[in-house]
């Protein structure tokens, strides 16, 4: 028992201490796996996030007549944008678009009703059409006429008379020949309901296709898929059982034929039934055929796809994105109902975005004056004697202002019009005078014009101009002419500015 308690008390100390061990691990594990999630998080891309730049989204409400629709004012060259229609039944409209940036034309192949145009749908239809006329070729008539099907009835009740009253001998022959004729009879029938169960689908097909596209939810069509592949299979299947079939009957009358071809070719009316009965079995054959290549897998594949892409009643409609590559994006957004028969006209959206940008850039140059200048002195000097002189100054009356060129840099915002913006101005400018000046300008202005327009700007100046020398006071008299008269000194006054202006 001591023993017993030994071992317990040995495993629970041990467990408590591989415990703790492991708890040690599984905190350092939760740790890596938080660090993993926490990068995965960063480096998590959305679906904005795989085109560099800004991705804007153009929004339009097919069930109402939206006269607004938001339009992106602030996209730069490379940014993306993408166009969504809301409310709209794929089913019934093929979408279009075109950009000036850049083209996405795709009409959405998703079929209507209207759309069984397709190859496989086609072929489908031509053997179901076969079908029906084999129908009408070979009516359901007794076993006694019915070999003689290609014939009128007139003609036909003759010859079963005439076959009626042969020889004993003959009878071998008209017996099988009313037998192989029950035997097509019983094939057509077989063909004949297969004809209608592909007709079925068909139509199926066509009412699900009809239900989408109907507005007013009148139509509520059920459709399952799983269970037409389910039928396409068996109709496959059965189809090649009948084929196989009625190429071994063909095989089997064609072998009585060659044993009997002098007594059916030496009467008339022998000749013409067997004349029927190929004829019959050729038509079978080649209907059977038709409807087997009807339901090719290709063929029953495009079939139930336009089952399976039909789209909810209001859907959306997404373009991939598209890329603003110049000033100016001129969209033309084209809805064209997908059949006539729907009676649904086609409508376009035109739109031209940035309708305004709120801010702009230029760099322009303009004419500017300011209330710079330069002052100018001049000495009279006055002979007193050989070695005398007494030299007076005056200050010469010079325009109080100068005139200029400068190269404006404008960084500014639209009003309300697009055609008016005000902004803030600096840039180098130089004097028009006997000496040239570089000049700095920095102020504000206004501007006209949405894209080229006029510009009127004003604000400080800054540069160097000449003043009087210390040298002198303008009311003493020297004995001499100072060796300057003026100076360079840095000032700063006023200007006002016109020119030309390019928007950005």
């Amino acid at each position: 028992m001591k023993a017993k308690i030994l071992i317990v008390t040995a495993l629970l100390i041990g467990g408590f201490a591989w415990g703790q061990q492991d708890c040690s691990k599984i905190e350092d594990l939760n740790k890596r796996i938080k660090c993993l999630e926490d990068k995965i998080k960063a480096l998590k891309l959305d679906d904005k996030a795989y085109f560099k730049g800004k991705h804007s989204e153009i929004v339009v409400d097919f069930s109402t007549t939206q006269k607004v629709i938001p339009l992106p004012q602030e996209l730069k060259r490379g940014d993306f944008y993408q166009i969504r229609v809301k409310k709209i039944n794929l089913n019934k409209w093929n979408v279009l678009i075109n950009s000036a940036d850049t083209t996405l034309t795709t009409r959405l192949s998703t079929p209507t009703f209207a759309d069984l145009q397709l190859d496989a749908l086609n072929n489908l239809v031509a053997a179901i059409s076969s079908s029906t006329n084999l129908v009408k070729q070979t009516p359901e008539i007794s076993e006694k006429n019915l070999f003689v099907n290609a014939l009128s009835d007139v003609e036909a009740m003759t010859y079963i008379s005439e076959i009626d009253s042969m020889k004993a001998s003959e009878k071998e022959i008209k017996d099988k020949i009313n037998n192989t004729n029950s035997l097509l009879s019983e094939k057509t029938t077989d063909h004949n309901s297969f004809a209608r169960r592909i007709d079925d689908l068909k139509f199926n097909v066509a009412k699900k296709q009809l239900a989408a596209i109907d507005n007013s939810n009148q139509l509520d069509i059920e459709f399952n898929v799983e269970n037409a592949i389910e039928e396409i299979e068996d109709l496959r299947q059965k189809l090649g059982e009948l084929q196989e079939t009625l190429g071994k009957n063909e095989k089997e009358y064609l072998i009585f034929f060659e044993k009997k071809k002098k007594e059916i070719e030496s009467n008339e009316n022998f000749k013409k039934a067997d004349k029927a009965l190929k004829e019959r079995f050729s038509s079978l054959k080649g209907n059977i055929s038709k409807m087997q290549e009807a339901l090719k897998s290709e063929n029953s594949i495009a079939l139930l796809k336009s089952i399976i892409f039909l789209k909810d009643k209001d859907d959306e409609y997404i373009s991939l994105p598209i890329q603003f590559k110049s000033e100016l994006a001129e969209v033309r957004l084209q809805f064209l109902p997908k059949d006539s028969l729907l009676g649904e006209s086609p409508r376009t959206i035109d739109f031209i975005f940035p309708t305004q940008k709120k801010s702009y850039w230029s760099v322009d140059a303009s004419f500017y004056a300011s209330s710079l200048y330069d002052e100018s002195f001049s000495s009279i000097t006055e002979v007193i004697s050989e070695n005398e002189k007494d030299v007076s100054f005056v200050e010469e009356d010079v325009t109080k202002a100068e005139i200029g060129v400068a190269t404006l840099i404008r960084r500014g915002l639209n009003s309300v019009d697009p055609e008016k913006g005000i902004h803030f101005v600096f840039g180098p400018g130089i004097s028009i005078s006997d000496k040239i000046r570089p000049r700095l300008l920095i102020g504000g202005g206004y501007s006209i014009g949405k894209k080229h327009g006029f510009s009127i700007d004003f604000g400080g100046i800054a540069g160097y101009v000449e003043r009087k020398s210390n040298a002198f006071n303008i009311n003493d008299t020297l004995s001499e002419v100072p060796n300057s008269l003026t100076v360079s000194k840095l000032k700063v006054g006023v200007f006002i500015a016109f020119g030309y202006i390019f928007k950005l």
